[in-house]
């Protein structure tokens, strides 16, 4: 309607009429490409809040994963510990009082274990692959996901490093075990002692 309009006004030589009508086209275009960017502002924003929630929950699940691994290695640091401690008294090098049979059973029960570092965040992957981590506002958050994931990356790789040498080590340290096969099912066994002999390295 609006350019049939403007053309017969061309035609006519309608000057006024021919700027009136461009004008409302100019102004139209110009409406309709702000509420587009509006719309689109309005959008990155509610994606934006969808990010911050899935990240909140990815750093809820990884900071108990880590509090655990913390748990974990901390056993069996105090693990080692006793058995080393037991082997040095026994050896007269330190005074003490070597861990009863219990003690060392539970102590070389939890030597080997272990937890795999947290990786990265889920959600950071996502917006990395989607090209939308620009979407996040907040510079020192974008550069703080940045420096965990980096974190993560490392610490994987030196813990498989540290698993890999620490293989060899853990297979001298099953000479050490007593194992009970269960009757019930011959693929599952349970440490009930610890031979002293090779602990103390009697002959």
């Amino acid at each position: 309607m609006i350019l049939r309009r403007l053309s017969a006004a061309l035609r006519k030589q309608d000057w006024f009429t021919v700027l009136v009508e461009t004008l409302i086209v100019v102004f139209g275009v110009f409406i309709g490409l702000q509420v587009n960017n509006w719309n689109a502002a309005r959008a990155r924003v509610a994606q934006e809040q969808v990010y911050l929630e899935r990240l909140e929950d990815d750093f809820s699940l990884i900071i108990a994963k880590l509090d655990n691994g913390v748990d974990v290695y901390s056993s069996s640091i105090e693990a080692m510990a006793v058995l080393h401690d037991a082997i040095l008294i026994n050896r007269g090098d330190i005074e003490g009082e070597v861990a009863d049979i219990g003690g060392l059973v539970a102590a070389a029960n939890r030597i080997g274990s272990g937890s795999i570092p947290s990786g990265s965040s889920a959600t950071f992957e996502e917006m990395i692959a989607a090209g939308s981590f620009s979407d996040l506002r907040n510079s020192d958050l974008r550069k703080a996901l940045y420096d965990y994931d980096q974190s993560a990356k490392l610490s994987r790789a030196a813990w498989q490093s540290l698993r890999d040498q620490s293989i060899p080590y853990l297979q001298d340290l099953s000479r050490l075990y007593k194992m009970r096969i269960n009757p019930s099912d011959p693929n599952v066994s349970t440490l009930v002692g610890i031979d002293e002999t090779i602990l103390f390295g009697e002959p």
